[in-house]
C-alpha cells in the first residue's frame, strides 16, 4: 500500500519530494481486486515458461502449471490436515493450496522455491502447506488493514460485474483463489 501513498504525496505536494523510490507500483486508477486472478494465471504461465527454459527445471518439475491445477483439484476433492505450532488442526484444500501459490508468485524468493514446493506436496509432505498457513492465520496479513484499504481506495474503481468480464478467460480454479467477487461483497458490508 505505500507505493499508492508514495504516488499521491508526490501529487500532491512534489516540492516536498526531493527523492523517492517506488517499488511494485499499482497505478491508482487499476482495480487491481479485479485484475488480479488475470495477474495470477500470467505468473504462473510465466513461472512455467521460466522453468521451461531451463533443462533441468524441466526435467524434475516441468509442466508446472498443469501440476499445480491438478494438485488444487486432489486437494479439494481430498481435503488434508495440516498441524500447526501447537498442534492445531486446519483444513488444506485446493482453494488454500492456490492461495500459498499465489502468495509464493509474488516473491522472487517464493517463485524460485515454487516447483519444489508444489512436488513436495505432491509426494504428501505437508510441512511448507502447513507453515504457510501458520503465517497466515499468525496475523502475517492484517485482514483488517487490507480491507481497510481495499474498500476504501480500490474497489470503488470497479464491480463485481466488472471482473467476472475481465476474468472469463481466468482458469476456473485460479478466479477462485483470487476470487475478487468475495472481496466486492466483503467490501459492500465493511
Amino acid at each position: 500500500y505505500g507505493t499508492r501513498l508514495g504516488l499521491e504525496v508526490l501529487r500532491r505536494f512534489p516540492a516536498g519530494v526531493r527523492r523517492a523510490v517506488l517499488d511494485s507500483v499499482v497505478p491508482p486508477d487499476v482495480d487491481w481486486v479485479a485484475e488480479s486472478p488475470v495477474n495470477f494465471e500470467q505468473s504462473l504461465d510465466r513461472i512455467e515458461a521460466a522453468c521451461d527454459a531451463q533443462p533441468r527445471c524441466q526435467e524434475v518439475f516441468g509442466k508446472l502449471k498443469a501440476r499445480i491445477l491438478a494438485l488444487a483439484a486432489t486437494l479439494d476433492a481430498n481435503p488434508v490436515t495440516l498441524t500447526l505450532q501447537g498442534g492445531k488442526k486446519a483444513p488444506g484444500d485446493g482453494t488454500l493450496f492456490l492461495e500459498l501459490v499465489h502468495l509464493a508468485a509474488y516473491d522472487p524468493d517464493g517463485i524460485a522455491v515454487l516447483p519444489e514446493i508444489v512436488a513436495q506436496i505432491e509426494e504428501g509432505n505437508l510441512r511448507v502447506f502447513a507453515r504457510v498457513v501458520q503465517l497466515l492465520v499468525s496475523g502475517l496479513v492484517d485482514r483488517g488493514m487490507y480491507f481497510s484499504v481495499v474498500c476504501s481506495d480500490v474497489t470503488p474503481l470497479g464491480s463485481a460485474e466488472a471482473a467476472r468480464v475481465r476474468q472469463a478467460g481466468v482458469h476456473p480454479q485460479l478466479r477462485t483463489a483470487a476470487d475478487s467477487a468475495v472481496i466486492y461483497e466483503a467490501c459492500r458490508v465493511w
